[in-house]
């Protein structure tokens, strides 16, 4: 289903909770299209579709999906560090995981855990950027 369909049978005005699963699904599309080509352009398109998503799924309305969302724009940064090296991308990442991890302390063990390993991860990225 390309972008285009996707949008026309969720339309935000229409569903708006379905329009923000699209936005969300596009994001995880083009991280994944970003890291199998090395394109940024991607990580900027993922960025956007992000955004889109928490425009409807607000952490009041949605947590759940809110925190997944915060997560996923976490892991987003992380995935900028890791094509440039560049430490300035690690506090965005690491601000957006605590959001995230702070709702699914409330609930979802294993996304706690994996926001766990996320944190560690920007740690180690960290450490290691002061080395240099």
């Amino acid at each position: 289903m390309s972008q285009a369909s996707g949008s026309t049978l969720f339309t935000r005005a229409a569903v708006p909770m379905g329009w923000a699963m699209t936005q969300n699904n596009l994001a995880i599309c083009y991280r994944s299209l970003a890291v199998l080509t090395t394109d940024n352009t991607f990580l900027d398109k993922a960025e956007t579709a992000y955004i889109n998503a928490l425009k409807e799924w607000t952490r009041e309305a949605a947590p759940h999906d809110w925190a997944n969302t915060t997560g996923g724009l976490g892991e987003l940064a992380l995935d900028r560090y890791d094509f440039n090296k560049d430490p300035s991308h690690l506090p965005k990442a690491r601000n957006y995981i605590l959001e995230a991890r702070e709702v699914m302390a409330e609930g979802d063990e294993y996304l706690t855990i994996r926001c766990d390993a996320l944190l560690a991860r920007i740690e180690a990225a960290e450490q290691s950027a002061a080395k240099t």
